[in-house]
């Protein structure tokens, strides 16, 4: 299992169709340690990265991009598992789940 796999399972509690079926989500690009996504619906933010730290826990960083234009929003650092969801619904106020 890769590490975007791995988050992707701990952000959607083993639905990963929840991204596309909630957000909208198209785009979703992995790394080695990452992965990010673009989404609908959020005023807040678009785009979220969630990158695997060596502590084992995650960096969670939300942009909003428009174009050329791009801004970071928030950065949480120290997210662990069991929380990811959770950040990413107060964040976006968004959510993963009915």
């Amino acid at each position: 299992m890769t590490v975007a796999t791995t988050i992707l399972d701990q952000l959607t509690h083993g639905r990963p169709n929840a991204l596309r079926a909630m957000l909208g989500t198209k785009l979703v690009v992995t790394g080695d340690d990452s992965i990010q996504f673009s989404y609908k619906g959020s005023h807040k933010a678009n785009k979220c990265l969630i990158t695997l730290t060596e502590r084992d826990d995650y960096t969670v960083e939300f942009w909003k991009i428009r174009g050329a234009d791009f801004k970071n929003v928030q950065t949480i650092e120290g997210v662990y598992a069991e929380d990811l969801k959770s950040v990413f619904e107060s964040e976006t106020g968004l959510r993963l789940s009915l």
